[in-house]
């Protein structure tokens, strides 16, 4: 196996495996749970204004929650596949690129999976917007510049 896929899938799996983990802390947080089953204030039932509140601000909270997760998405592995980039080689070969678009797919499809697990099968689409940068990004630094060179070419 060539240096420039070694380099590519291991920088991969890292970046997508970091961020599973975020996506597991996202989607197991406990930011969710219940505030009081009923408020009585002065005899007059608070509950559903209270759930109200308490739901709209859950919900804001996820939103940041995943915002921020899709912006780490975007940044650490631009950041991490410019380093890598930078100490691999300049071009790279037909076949080589076809494995790595290969690999990209399989593990992202592994992870987005695994973030549904842990999810117990809900938010399945707000698993696959935080997961999707790392790829994208991944993909797009690592092979954007890289002049591709047929197999016939020394």
């Amino acid at each position: 196996m060539k240096k420039s896929v070694l380099q590519y899938c291991t920088s991969f799996s890292l970046l997508s495996i970091f961020q599973l983990f975020i996506i597991r802390g996202v989607v197991t947080s406990d930011t969710g749970k219940k505030v009081t089953d009923e408020l009585y204030v002065d005899g007059a039932d608070f509950s559903p204004l209270v759930s109200l509140v308490s739901g709209g601000i859950h919900s804001f909270a996820f939103f940041l929650q995943e915002f921020f997760t899709v912006i780490l998405g975007i940044f650490i592995p631009m950041i991490f596949m410019f380093i890598i980039r930078h100490f691999s080689e300049k071009t790279i070969e037909r076949e080589e690129k076809r494995f790595n678009k290969r690999y990209t797919f399989i593990l992202s499809l592994a992870v987005i999976v695994a973030g549904i697990i842990f999810a117990h099968f809900k938010l399945i689409s707000d698993i696959i917007i935080m997961y999707i940068p790392v790829p994208a990004v991944s993909w797009f630094v690592f092979h954007g510049s890289k002049k591709e060179k047929d197999d016939n070419d020394t």
